[in-house]
């Protein structure tokens, strides 16, 4: 069953985040799930828009850009994902179609997030002029916006968890449930927890290196 755009509001999360870059600046990426098991997801004129932290983890300043504005197309399957990629990688699992991976193509030494803070902000209907009818779908985010997107130089409500395991590895953040099922509230830090590996790497997928500790894709 294909959705009308309705349908999929409540259907899409942000449930898979892959913030870390490695030694070698691998792509950071951003996975969407649709979680109905019966409708089609159509997230044509929706956007993601990142708003990142000014400083980095360290107190420094951060060098990457501070705004994304991201315009998505397509249909996610029921239970399916799409990915939103920093750049195309050179290791990926074939379990990801091209049809439903985004490629931002920035550069090597370019990030798409700040890993000391940043807020994603998926919405939909944003082919409209007026920002009224713009819909929010799922957010993600431990900044301070209260007084809004100006006071990103605030220290973060929370931090995200490191991204690497003991051997440098990198590991992606996984969206967790509530008791009973909805995902739980992005904006919280009690509704992300670093993937884990189970003892099998044959269960993982990657999208940037093979020993990346990450299932994006499901």
């Amino acid at each position: 069953m294909i959705s009308n755009n309705n349908d999929a509001y409540g259907n899409v999360i942000i449930s898979e985040i892959m913030y870390a870059t490695g030694k070698s600046n691998l792509p950071q990426w951003i996975e969407l799930k649709n979680t109905s098991e019966t409708i089609d997801a159509d997230i044509s004129n929706w956007k993601l828009w990142i708003t990142n932290h000014t400083e980095t983890v360290d107190g420094g300043t951060y060098e990457g850009a501070l705004d994304f504005e991201i315009n998505l197309e397509g249909s996610i399957l029921p239970g399916q994902t799409f990915l939103i990629v920093a750049r195309s990688a050179a290791n990926a699992t074939t379990n990801l179609p091209t049809d439903l991976v985004l490629d931002i193509g920035l550069g090597i030494s370019e990030p798409l997030l700040n890993p000391h803070g940043f807020e994603l902000y998926l919405e939909a209907n944003t082919q409209e002029a007026d920002h009224n009818y713009h819909t929010p779908v799922d957010i993600a985010n431990n900044l301070d916006l209260t007084d809004g997107r100006d006071q990103v130089s605030l220290t973060p409500l929370w931090n995200w968890p490191s991204g690497y395991d003991a051997d440098g590895n990198r590991v992606s953040a996984l969206r967790k449930s509530d008791s009973d099922g909805p995902a739980a509230d992005g904006q919280s830090t009690e509704a992300w927890e670093l993937h884990s590996m189970n003892g099998d790497q044959a269960d993982l997928t990657y999208y940037g290196s093979k020993s990346d500790v990450s299932s994006p894709g499901y």
